[in-house]
């Protein structure tokens, strides 16, 4: 038995490391190996405690198992998750849209109005839009430590009008000063918001689903402040120069294509 043991190592042993990292949230198993499941069901209990000696021995042997596993684990979680972010651009979620409209690779960027790396890299975004007629171009906006009155203003907005909503992204991204409840009102006024409306769904529920939505989109991709971009295949921490974009888009195609 033992020697079948030694023969069944080979392929558990990814099994019985990644089952670890599964019992501390992965959602789904990252190995698929029927035969090697049966057969160590089958196993009597001091039979699996042989194999856990030898999974044991292995792993002190061969470390970087270890590391390999928590590489692909979360490989897999990111992909699962630019995977939602692009199911999620038909719900909604985004401010503004911008490049071709139908184009087949998807730029969604995460920011918020306080970010003046943000402003920054807008110029950059456009360079690389303007460069790239297949690009789908979408904004989400994260909650942010303070006021989050320009966030959801900008959310609240598509509630009445994404046109409109998409002028007052473009204003408050080019305002001067402080963007506190009385100046982000303001600003919806000059592009045609119902200010009433936008004030009792700044505070309703349907905006603050849309903001926990994309935090947490935020959150599974890695992205942990802003500006943040997913595009295509990739994710891009950071405001980058137009040419990284490019870089980004052509990779992501070469995946696409393969």
């Amino acid at each position: 038995m033992f020697a079948s043991v030694r023969k069944l190592r080979g392929r558990v042993v990814a099994g019985a490391v990644l089952g670890a990292l599964l019992a501390v949230g992965a959602a789904a198993p990252l190995w698929q190996s029927a035969e090697a499941e049966n057969r160590y069901a089958k196993m009597s209990a001091e039979e699996r405690k042989a194999f856990g000696k030898e999974v044991r021995a292995y792993l002190l042997e061969n470390p970087g198992v270890i590391m390999e596993a928590v590489a692909l684990l979360e490989a897999r979680r990111k992909a699962e998750a630019i995977a939602d972010v692009q199911k999620e651009v038909g719900e909604g979620l985004f401010i503004t849209e911008d490049g071709a409209k139908d184009g087949k690779l998807l730029m969604v960027e995460f920011t918020d109005y306080d970010c003046p790396w943000c402003r920054r890299v807008r110029p950059e975004v456009a360079s690389f839009l303007k460069s790239d007629k297949d690009v789908r171009y979408v904004v989400r906006v994260l909650p942010r430590v303070g006021s989050e009155a320009p966030e959801r203003a900008a959310i609240a907005a598509t509630l009445q009008d994404r046109e409109k909503a998409t002028k007052l992204h473009e204003a408050m991204m080019g305002h001067e000063g402080r963007l506190d409840p009385a100046a982000v009102l303001a600003l919806a006024a000059k592009v045609g918001l119902d200010t009433d409306k936008l004030t009792k769904d700044m505070a309703g529920p349907a905006v603050a689903t849309r903001l926990e939505k994309n935090n947490e989109a935020a959150r599974r991709l890695g992205i942990n402040g802003t500006p943040g971009f997913v595009l295509g295949s990739g994710v891009i921490p950071g405001a980058v120069p137009a040419a990284e974009f490019k870089r980004y888009a052509a990779q992501s195609r070469k995946d696409a294509a393969k």
